[in-house]
């Protein structure tokens, strides 16, 4: 119910990782750093260990190994823009900007690659990462430099490549940042990019791109590994002990969905003989429209739901796979399938009359749903020019009643319809009423006695229809009240003779008489005796009463 974010100069690269994937550089923490020998606290490396891969540590316990490592780079250039078909595959520097010094290199890119996939073993989990390189120099007036950098997506040679035939495909962005002036050893977080290669991400290396404008000349110069401070990732990462693989399912779909819904998954990892399981790493979504061929969705994630966008009509079915941090891989999850229903509801307000002649009305509505049917309806309703109130509904009811109105207000309602997939409809037209009563009185009498028993009563009506009818009653002496008589609604005067109407009249006699009337108009309910007199008169046929004099009332303001 209507309950109305010092020497010549380098920097801080402050890289921002994306979103969607987990990339290489994510800060550059450019603190100047002492530099230390590959040989401190080294332990051998094992006879299968590449031989730009050198183990620092190495922690065994019961259900892990948990391995540090030093990787050198494999390969690293750069290219020049002013020198397109020079290669500097075996130079002793790498530089990123725009050379306008006396070497004049013009634009440069750096492109650099690391061993990953033949130092750890698939299915570790990185528990920290990073890439370390030795800045030389500096270019420019700006204390700050812009690089982006890039994973490449394709193979190169690192002794042949040139700017005219720089043909690696870039791929997605790793990140922006800034570079700043400081010299020496720079470190760069890679934890999240170097478990990327891990896990299966295609290695061809990256490439470092920075301020190519010819105008600022701004450069950044590093140690390639062809000099002793060659660039190199410090890895520590574990390997679990468990064979169990984990469990995994989607989380139950409504029958219907809309156009774009939420699907959500859940897992969870066993560990073998007693010892913990290693945890869920990631997680492989598959989706069919028929429940037998499956397409890849969200492969490798760590998310456990994401919106999936579908066409009408159709249904699509979903499955899971868990994969531990032990590289155990789950079975495939029992399929859960929604229908998508993207064509939103009608719905409509049945008109309202123009007039409503009570406090009290019944508002109705309807709508439809060509396919997951309607779930529920929202009305508003509000006074005219006032905010918005609103109800809920089920769908199987489609009236309500008003309550609480009030004489002379313009009242408006307004409906939509929500279908079992969560569509909305529009706002329905919105229909309005006006609740109004007739309004009439009796005028007053003048002069006020009479010195008979007959005399004129005149009243008057107003309706915003036509007014087809007044009812009158008197009382005499404050007495019961009495119908007098029904008259049309054009009639607005008639005479009272009290010596018919009022049994028992004494002609000689003296008495008030009072009277009241009420109106009735098409379409509209019918005004309401109150009992309380509108005028009154003093009936005096036998004389009795003799007027002195009149005084007039004089009303004054701004005393």
């Amino acid at each position: 119910m209507f309950k109305l974010q010092e020497s010549p100069r380098i920097a801080a690269l402050l890289f921002a990782k994306p979103a969607r994937i987990m990339f290489l550089v994510a800060l550059f923490v450019l603190t100047t750093m002492v530099a230390t020998t590959a040989a401190q606290d080294e332990t051998p490396a094992p006879d299968d260990l590449p031989p730009e891969v050198t183990v620092l540590e190495q922690v065994v316990t019961p259900d892990s190994v948990t391995t540090v490592i030093n990787v050198t780079t494999i390969k690293d250039s750069f290219v020049a823009s002013n020198f397109p078909n020079t290669n500097y595959g075996g130079f002793g520097q790498l530089r990123t900007g725009y050379d306008s010094t006396f070497t004049n290199y013009g634009a440069e890119r750096i492109l650099m690659e690391f061993n990953i996939i033949g130092s750890i073993p698939s299915g570790a989990i990185v528990n920290s990462a990073t890439f370390n390189i030795y800045q030389e120099a500096f270019t420019g007036p700006n204390s700050n430099m812009d690089i982006e950098a890039r994973f490449l997506a394709s193979p190169w040679d690192e002794f042949s490549v040139t700017w005219n035939n720089h043909n690696p495909l870039w791929g997605d962005v790793i990140g922006r940042g800034a570079s700043n002036t400081i010299n020496g050893w720079k470190t760069v977080d890679a934890t999240n990019a170097v478990q990327e290669w891990v896990n299966g991400r295609p290695n061809y290396g990256i490439m470092f791109q920075s301020d190519e404008r010819p105008d600022q000349g701004n450069q950044r110069v590093y140690h390639s590994r062809e000099q002793a401070n060659k660039p190199y990732l410090v890895v520590d990462y574990t390997v679990y002990v468990d064979d169990c693989a984990p469990s995994a399912n989607i989380n139950n779909l409504n029958a219907w969905s809309p156009a774009t819904f939420t699907v959500g998954w859940n897992g969870s990892d066993c560990g073998t003989g007693g010892n913990p399981p290693s945890g869920i790493d990631h997680y492989n979504v598959q989706y069919s429209t028929n429940n037998s061929n499956w397409h890849d969705w969200k492969m490798h994630t760590t998310d456990t739901s994401a919106a999936f966008g579908g066409s009408n009509n159709v249904t699509y079915w979903f499955r899971v796979q868990a994969v531990d941090k032990a590289g155990n891989i789950g079975v495939w999850s029992t399929s859960k399938s929604t229908r998508v229903d993207s064509v939103p509801p009608t719905a409509t307000i049945t008109p309202l009359p123009t007039y409503t002649q009570s406090s009290s009305f019944q508002v109705s509505w309807s709508g439809s749903d060509a396919q997951s049917g309607i779930a529920s309806w929202e009305v508003q309703f509000r006074e005219a020019g006032g905010s918005w109130g609103s109800q809920t509904y089920p769908a199987s009811q489609t009236s309500d009643w008003a309550t609480g109105a009030e004489d002379g207000k313009t009242y408006e309602f307004r409906v939509r319809a929500i279908d079992n997939a969560g569509n909305y409809s529009a706002w329905s037209q919105t229909s309005t009423t006006v609740v109004l009563t007739p309004f009439s009185t009796i005028l007053p009498f003048s002069p006020p006695i009479v010195n008979g028993s007959s005399f004129q009563v005149n009243w008057v009506g107003f309706a915003p229809t036509t007014i087809t009818q007044y009812d009158i009653k008197y009382r005499v002496a404050g007495g019961a009240w009495t119908t007098w008589q029904s008259f049309p609604g054009t009639t607005t005067f008639a005479t009272f003779n009290a010596a018919t109407e009022i049994s028992g009249w004494d002609t000689n006699g003296t008495a008030l008489i009072e009277f009241e009337v009420a109106a009735t108009a098409q379409n509209l309910a019918p005004e309401a005796f109150t009992g309380v007199p509108e005028a009154g008169v003093v009936a005096d046929p036998g004389g009795n009463m003799q007027v002195q004099a009149y005084f007039p009332v004089i009303f004054q303001t701004g005393q």
